[in-house]
């Protein structure tokens, strides 16, 4: 049985003695769950008294304002009917500004991430913003199957969103993460089968978009960002203000028709061994422009490079590839406005991208390589 059930008292007729007398019998009749319900907040402590209420399918509509940080514990809906977290919109739809304040505080202090998701899973949030943690933003943690649309962080000491230890199956649309004095858009230890879609992390301390393993050592593995923007990052540190970054622990990465502009380390870098045997990197439709780096680094990994367009990399190299193996490079375009093109492959640097070209083919003679765009990517 599924569903709420309730114990009926039904009454049974049985002969005895040639007489008749009534016996209650007692059988259990499922009655199915309550309805979703949807509930109005307008307070961090109205959403604490109410969440031990909250089932699959109910709705929270949080109004207009400022609130405490707020830290849910095991809200968990199902595939057919999450929970949605939602901020009120306005009369023309738009989402109303409802931002969760931690107030500079961090754990050492009494506070934490802004919003803070523990063992949650299946859950909507929509349109609700994380700012002013002594930590990070908004944090997934061991919180699968969650979806953030529109959200929003920023101001916060470490990342802005952040997702943590196995928190998979989640998806970020249309959010944005800037001025976090670390990275905008976290992925770490355990997640799989991420999608990260229409984001934009800009001016953030150090990188944009990064996939680091620190805390378990658990493989970050089956991420897709497509669509995302990464502009003027490394305000912190620059060494470490790339677009788009792989540090560790990384397998079967793909980065779609991004565009990485103004930052002030690479366009995008996958470091040397961060991508595990036989890992791949699908860099595809990819703008790099006036990134104060090289354009794109990749340094490990099977590499798929197609219909990408580096310009104007600070060092005038637009792409190095270094100690990776390439299984396609084909209609990419390399351009220095004013200047000579620069392309390194394993430590020569090419002045002549059709003398490049040969030296990948060269290198590796099973890829696909030419100077055609591909009509699908």
């Amino acid at each position: 049985m599924t569903g709420k059930h309730e114990i009926t008292r039904i009454p049974v007729e049985v002969q005895k003695a040639g007489q008749y007398e009534v016996v209650v019998s007692a059988e259990i009749v499922e009655v199915g769950p309550p309805p979703p319900q949807v509930y109005n907040i307008r307070s961090t402590q109205e959403f604490r008294e109410l969440q031990p209420q909250l089932l699959p399918g109910d709705t929270v509509v949080f109004f207009e304002g400022t609130y405490e940080r707020l830290s849910v514990q095991g809200l968990r809906g199902t595939d057919e009917q999450p929970i949605c977290l939602y901020a009120a919109v306005d009369v023309n739809g738009v989402f109303e500004n409802v931002i969760f304040d931690a107030q500079g505080k961090d754990w050492n202090s009494g506070g934490g991430p802004a919003l803070y998701f523990e063992n949650c899973e299946y859950l909507e949030v929509q349109g609700l913003c994380a700012a002013n943690s002594g930590n990070e933003g908004l944090v997934l943690d061991n919180s699968p199957h969650v979806r953030l649309y529109k959200c929003h962080a920023f101001n916060n000491k470490i990342s802005g969103i952040q997702f943590i230890n196995y928190s998979s199956n989640c998806k970020a649309i249309l959010c944005t993460a800037r001025n976090n004095d670390e990275e905008g858009l976290d992925i770490e230890d355990g997640c799989e089968d991420m999608l990260i879609k229409d984001c934009v992390c800009n001016d953030n301390g150090k990188a944009g978009f990064d996939i680091a393993c620190e805390l378990t050592g658990s493989p970050v593995r089956n991420v897709v960002y497509t669509n995302c923007i990464a502009t003027g990052n490394g305000t912190v540190d620059p060494t470490a203000g790339n677009g788009f970054t792989i540090y560790q622990g990384a397998e079967n990465i793909t980065y779609l028709s991004c565009v990485a502009n103004n930052n002030l380390g690479y366009g995008i870098e996958i470091q040397s061994g961060s991508v595990l045997e036989d890992g791949k990197i699908y860099v595809k439709g990819c703008t790099l422009k006036n990134n104060h780096n090289r354009g794109i680094q990749i340094s490990s990994g099977i590499v798929s490079l197609a219909n990408n367009l580096s310009i104007d990399a600070g060092w005038n190299q637009q792409i190095d590839i270094r100690n990776a193996l390439v299984s396609q490079a084909v209609g990419n375009m390399y351009h220095r406005t004013g200047g000579v093109v620069r392309c390194r492959l394993n430590g020569v640097t090419y002045t002549d991208t059709d003398a490049w070209m040969a030296a990948l083919q060269e290198a590796y003679p099973e890829a696909e390589v030419a100077n055609e765009i591909l009509e699908t990517v």
